[in-house]
């Protein structure tokens, strides 16, 4: 691909990232609205929502790691790769 138009996807990506971001902030505000209602279910004209309060265990890895020898956590650990992209906006600076 052209640089010009990879910079163009960069610019669509990271204005796609802050949209998401600002709504990702709205629906958060709202989730602890409905949560603190201390109703199950609540309804709407479109959508119904339910409320749970769940546990949720996991495990801390660290305290793993002390307990057991890295031979013994080599054979339980599973490797896989993931793609990574970070987006920021510039400052102007280069």
């Amino acid at each position: 691909m052209k640089t010009k138009l990879l910079g163009e996807l960069v610019d669509k990506y990271g204005a796609l990232c802050a949209r998401m971001a600002k709504l990702d902030g709205e629906k958060q505000e709202l989730k602890a609205l409905l949560t603190s209602s201390g109703l199950p279910t609540i309804e709407g004209r479109m959508f119904r929502v339910t409320v749970r309060v769940v546990e949720r265990s996991c495990v801390d890895i660290e305290a793993v790691k002390a307990i057991l020898s890295e031979a013994f956590l080599a054979q339980c650990m599973k490797t896989s790769a993931a793609a990574v992209v970070r987006c920021v906006a510039r400052n102007g600076k280069e």
